[in-house]
């Protein structure tokens, strides 16, 4: 072999090494490439699991989302009632264009319930440009809504709308239902003729003209608050002839022509008194007479009115919140009616909202000699603390009263009410 030869095969073989290693390299390189592939598909289809499950997670919540949706569409009497619940001022009209009765109604479809209070006629309210007025008379001196507005202040509750009947309409309306049926206590006498006496609990029908006698008519001594009974039960008695499903009850009222007055279209008070009539049929109606002072004065009790309005309007009755106006009802234990106005111009200057409350029945005979504040709920304590310190009072006389009243804050205005006459609020 020659010299040549020998360094040929030398650096073959020398070549040979180099490419075995390159491909080792290479094959290193490969594996370390498939392994990397093989992670990024890993990878990959991690991400499309994942994303897979988001979107499908997302779809579900989507078709839940719609269901739920569906499930909760406005229906028509939901749409014809404003929402959840809604109450309307009912009220008859009174030959002089007064109100001669007036029942508050309710329906709340959240709790399958509803509720009804009757107004007595000679109700104080507290009328917008108009002072204080009865509510017989608010209603042809202030008209229907800001007499609904006035009630709505003095309960502290909603009321969405009023329907009046004139007399002759209401009679019409009842004797196209074919009558009502119910107990009387009186026979009613039309002309001079009885066309109705009273059968113990039993019911007995009443065409249209005697069920508005039974509902107008005053008895001898009666108290307004028995006669607005009367007008409740009549009322209750009429809803028990309208239907309780919302569409044949505004199908009735169309074919009755029953039409808007301006405060309530007809198919607001359809749903509304087909939802009560409803409740009153599974006996989820409550029924009461809000009462007023017994000393004929016409101002509403408070203490009394508190917990029945509660209980008859249910979530339409407002609740003070935190940062909200109170509500102060002032009352005069003394027979000093410039206290009542200076005590006024106290409670707007605290930046509260007043509300009149007339004067106790004994307030000339037996007059208080301290001033009281009463308060009602966590705010109401808050409100008649710092009330107290504007009257120049020991705030430790602020008392709690017992659940929600009508207003936050009540005050009786005894003799040591030490006032001195102030500048209105600007």
């Amino acid at each position: 072999m020659t010299e040549h030869d020998a360094t040929d095969t030398y650096l073959d073989e020398d070549q040979v090494d180099g490419q075995v290693e390159l491909e080792h390299w290479r094959d290193a390189a490969r594996r370390r490439a498939e392994v990397e592939i093989r992670r990024a598909a890993r990878q990959r289809r991690r991400a499309l699991i994942v994303t897979g499950a988001v979107v499908f997670a997302l779809l579900v919540g989507l078709i839940g989302w719609r269901v739920v949706v569906a499930s909760r569409a406005r229906t028509p009497e939901e749409v014809a009632l404003g929402g959840q619940r809604a109450s309307v001022m009912f009220q008859l009209r009174a030959p002089d264009g007064g109100a001669e009765a007036s029942v508050l109604i309710m329906h709340d479809r959240s709790a399958d319930s509803g509720g009804m209070l009757a107004i007595p006629r000679d109700l104080m309210l507290d009328v917008p440009g108009e002072g204080v007025v009865p509510l017989s008379d608010a209603l042809v001196i202030a008209g229907e809504s800001l007499t609904r507005d006035a009630l709505a202040d003095l309960l502290g509750a909603t009321i969405h709308g009023s329907f009046t009947f004139d007399p002759a309409t209401f009679a019409a309306v009842i004797d196209r239902l074919g009558g009502l049926e119910m107990a009387i206590d009186h026979p009613i006498v039309i002309k001079g003729l009885t066309v109705a006496k009273p059968a113990g609990d039993s019911p007995v029908r009443l065409r249209g003209e005697a069920a508005l006698r039974y509902a107008t008519d005053a008895m001898p001594g009666e108290t307004s608050a028995r006669a607005a009974e009367r007008f409740a039960t009549v009322v209750t008695a009429f809803l028990g002839r309208i239907p309780d499903q919302f569409e044949s009850a505004a199908n009735l009222f169309a074919a009755l022509g029953v039409v808007g007055n301006g405060t309530m279209p007809p198919d607001q008070l359809a749903a509304i008194l087909a939802g009560a009539a409803g409740d009153l049929r599974s006996k989820a109606l409550t029924s009461d007479i809000l009462p007023i002072s017994t000393s004929g004065s016409g101002f509403i009790d408070p203490v009394a009115a508190g917990p029945i309005v509660r209980t008859v309007l249910g979530s339409t009755v407002q609740t003070l919140r935190a940062g909200g106006t109170p509500r102060v009802m002032v009352q005069l234990g003394v027979s000093q009616p410039e206290t009542q106005e200076a005590m006024k111009v106290e409670v707007l200057n605290s930046g509260y909202r007043y509300i009149d409350g007339g004067e106790l029945p004994d307030a000339l005979s037996d007059p208080r000699a301290t001033t009281t504040i009463t308060a009602f709920g966590e705010h109401g304590a808050e409100a008649g603390r710092a009330l107290a310190i504007a009257l120049g009072f020991d705030p430790k006389i602020v008392k709690m009263g017992q659940g929600l009243g009508i207003a936050d804050v009540l005050v009786v205005i005894g003799g040591d009410y030490d006032y001195q006459p102030a500048a209105p609020p600007t």
